[in-house]
C-alpha cells in the first residue's frame, strides 16, 4: 500500500489538505501553550533567568512532501530539520544560526554548561562556540538515517543533499541515488543527479569513507533492513492492524457520540 493509498484508507472523506494542516497546528498549538506553563512555573520558582532550556523536536513532518502526508518516513528535509533553540540569559546571545548541527551535539552542549567534562567517545561536539557567537560553522557535513519506514541516509553539506535509497519501503519507488541543490531547492524537490555526475561522484567518495569509518569493518545495518525488509513489514502489519481496530471502534460509534464530542469541542 503506496502512502496515498493509506492516507486516502485513513482518512477517506478527505478533499482538502488543510483539515489535516488544522489538526497539525492545534497540535503545536497545544505543545506551545504546555511548554509556557513550564517556563511559568520556572519564573514562579525564581529560577528563569539561571535555567538553561534547549527545546527540539526527534522528527518533522510532511504534508506531500515526496509523496508522504502527515507522517515522517524518510531523510529528506522536511523530516529531517528539526527545531533547536537553546535560552541561557546573559551566556547565550539573541541570534539564529544557520551552520549545521546535529541532535548528538546536545549532550556535549549540556556537559560542557554544567562544566562536567566531555567524554571522549561521545560524538557530538558541543555548540557553545556557536552560541558564544565564537564561530559561525559547526560540521561541513552531517548524516540523517531512516530505517523503518524505509531504508535511507542522506548526507547534507552547506551547498549539496545527497540521498541514498537502499529500499524504498511505504514511499514511493525513486532512484537509488539522488542529488539535490540545497541552496537552490531547499525543500529538496528537484534530484539533479544526472546535471551534476562530477558532485555525486565526490560526493559519494565522502559518503562511503564515513559510513565506513563509522562501521568500522561491522556490516551496515541500514542495508540488512533494506535487503531483508523486516522493518518495512514490520510496520505494515502494525498499520494494518492498528487501522482495522480504528475502523472497529468507528463502527461502535453513534451519532449521538459525534454530538458530545462536537459539543465538548465547542465548550472548549
Amino acid at each position: 500500500m503506496c502512502i496515498r493509498d493509506r492516507y486516502e484508507a485513513l482518512h477517506p472523506n478527505l478533499t482538502d489538505l488543510r483539515y489535516v494542516l488544522a489538526h497539525y497546528d492545534a497540535e503545536i498549538r497545544y505543545a506551545d501553550d504546555r511548554f509556557g506553563q513550564v517556563l511559568n512555573v520556572l519564573d514562579d520558582l525564581g529560577v528563569l533567568e539561571e535555567t538553561l532550556i534547549i527545546f527540539t523536536s526527534d522528527h518533522g513532518e510532511a504534508f506531500g512532501e515526496h509523496g508522504v502526508y502527515s507522517d515522517h518516513m524518510d531523510a529528506y528535509e522536511q523530516t529531517a530539520h528539526v527545531p533547536l533553540m537553546v535560552w541561557l540569559p546573559g551566556q547565550v546571545r539573541a541570534q539564529r544560526v544557520d551552520a549545521l548541527v546535529q541532535s548528538i551535539d546536545i549532550a556535549p552542549t549540556v556537559l560542557e554548561a554544567f562544566g562536567v567534562e566531555v567524554p571522549p567517545e561521545f560524538q557530538g561536539r558541543s555548540l557553545w562556540p556557536l552560541l558564544r557567537g565564537e564561530t559561525d560553522s559547526h560540521y561541513e557535513r552531517v548524516f540523517t538515517n531512516q530505517g523503518l519506514w524505509s531504508a535511507q541516509r542522506a548526507m547534507r553539506t552547506e551547498k549539496w543533499t545527497l540521498m541514498k535509497t537502499y529500499q524504498w519501503g511505504m514511499l514511493k519507488p525513486r532512484r537509488n541515488t539522488e542529488l539535490f541543490d540545497r541552496q537552490a531547492d531547499p525543500a529538496e524537490e528537484n534530484d539533479v543527479s544526472e546535471q551534476y555526475p562530477e558532485v555525486v561522484e565526490e560526493l559519494e567518495l565522502e559518503y562511503f569513507r564515513w559510513v565506513e569509518e563509522q562501521l568500522g569493518g561491522r556490516p551496515d545495518p541500514l542495508r540488512i533492513a533494506a535487503a531483508e525488509n523486516r522493518a518495512t513489514e514490520a510496520v505494515r502489519r502494525r498499520y494494518e492492524r492498528w487501522l482495522a481496530e480504528r475502523r472497529a471502534r468507528e463502527a461502535e460509534f453513534t451519532a449521538e457520540d459525534r454530538a458530545k464530542v462536537d459539543h465538548k469541542q465547542d465548550a472548549d
